[in-house]
């Protein structure tokens, strides 16, 4: 792949690990509201997308082949709280970034296994959304901009977990130190998911975006576990 790929949301959990996927293979630039927090000197864009004529700016100045557009509104209770929010930077934001990359660009939008019900199993991409959610509705509709906006684009619906800056704590960074100090937790077993590590996650999509596929794509770990099922894992493993 020749040309420069943006990553939106750079700063965080999935983003940071693609910056430094990515920028071992090709020209990288990042976007973000927050500092970069990598171990590499990458280069991250300071600017709040949202804010009005920003994203057609950074596409403007940046040029890209390649979007992966990772930043989003992603707390379920926030999106609850507040459904407009939510809208906009998961669904609207979609909209002025795919629609100002040029033409032959691909748009790479990460999306979630909030879409579903969470009542089957390894669903098939080929299965209708169903969310239960604003958050899954926004993403939806966020899926929706972009499928409609190019057929050059890939959508990618995921649960991954990992370690980040720690600017804001990730499930996974909560419950790993729950675990270390005793802390008594609920986790739930009639909730279940597929999550991937972010690291491997990055990787494959790494991959992807170098590949000829394009549409919408499931990527999972091997194994559905319940929210209980995955504590007693780290536990073991901790």
């Amino acid at each position: 792949m020749s040309g420069k790929v943006l990553i939106t949301g750079a700063c965080g959990l999935l983003g940071a690990h693609l910056m430094s996927a990515l920028s071992r293979q090709c020209e990288v630039v990042g976007v973000d509201r927050h500092p970069w927090w990598g171990d590499e000197p990458l280069e991250v864009i300071s600017s709040d997308l949202q804010a009005s004529g920003a994203a057609e700016q950074v596409i403007a100045s940046a040029a890209p082949s390649v979007v992966i557009h990772c930043a989003a509104l992603v707390s379920v209770d926030a999106c609850e709280q507040n459904p407009s929010a939510a809208y906009e930077a998961n669904a609207a934001l979609t909209r002025r970034l795919v629609r100002a990359l040029p033409r032959k660009s691909l748009m790479v939008y990460m999306s979630t296994d909030g879409v579903f019900q969470g009542d089957k199993p390894f669903l098939a991409e080929q299965e209708a959304p169903a969310p239960r959610t604003v958050y899954g509705r926004s993403k939806v509709q966020g899926e929706r901009e972009v499928a409609e906006a190019t057929a050059n684009h890939l959508i990618i619906r995921t649960n991954f977990y990992g370690w980040s800056s720690g600017r804001k704590t990730t499930a996974g960074e909560w419950l790993y130190r729950a675990l270390d100090t005793g802390q008594p937790i609920t986790l739930f077993t009639d909730f279940f998911f597929t999550p991937l590590y972010v690291a491997d996650l990055a990787e494959r999509i790494a991959w992807l975006v170098h590949g000829a596929y394009r549409g919408t794509l499931h990527l999972a770990g091997r194994d559905r576990l319940s929210k209980y099922d995955f504590g007693s894992l780290m536990a073991e493993a901790g």
